[in-house]
């Protein structure tokens, strides 16, 4: 996508943008990566899709809120890290999960009607944000 296609450009959305976006979404669907853990301390629905590491070690909790996709070899399930997550290439667990499967998870996450973070004014900002007359 074209950097003017997304929130922020090619510069880095700021965090307070980032958290309001994330903490009013329907749903995220993410990498196993900061975003997830956002969403998680958020209360916010996600669908989180693991490769090379295990969602064992950094997968949300057990929750309706939350989704796991991953499709661990037949060799992985005992080892918590069996692939590379620095790796050079997308990891063969990853590229197992199928759009299918993801629209599925998405479909099956609870609704959030009304919901709003409690640290968020009635505009959605967040921190500082809230009280600048700036943000999403």
């Amino acid at each position: 996508m074209p950097p003017g296609a997304v929130h922020g450009g090619e510069a880095d959305v700021p965090f307070p943008d980032l958290a309001a976006l994330v903490a009013h979404a329907r749903a995220v669907v993410v990498g196993d990566t900061g975003l997830a853990h956002l969403a998680t301390a958020l209360g916010t629905p996600s669908v989180v899709l693991f490769g090379p590491v295990s969602p064992r070690l950094w997968g949300p909790p057990d929750s309706p809120l939350h989704r796991v996709l991953w499709h661990p070899g037949a060799g992985d399930p005992g080892d918590p890290r069996p692939g590379d997550a620095h790796g050079d290439r997308p990891d063969e667990r990853l590229l197992r999960i199928t759009p299918a499967e993801v629209a599925d998870a998405v479909a099956a996450l609870p609704a959030r009607a009304g919901f709003r973070p409690p640290w968020t004014d009635t505009r959605g900002r967040v921190g500082a944000a809230a009280g600048s007359g700036t943000g999403p």
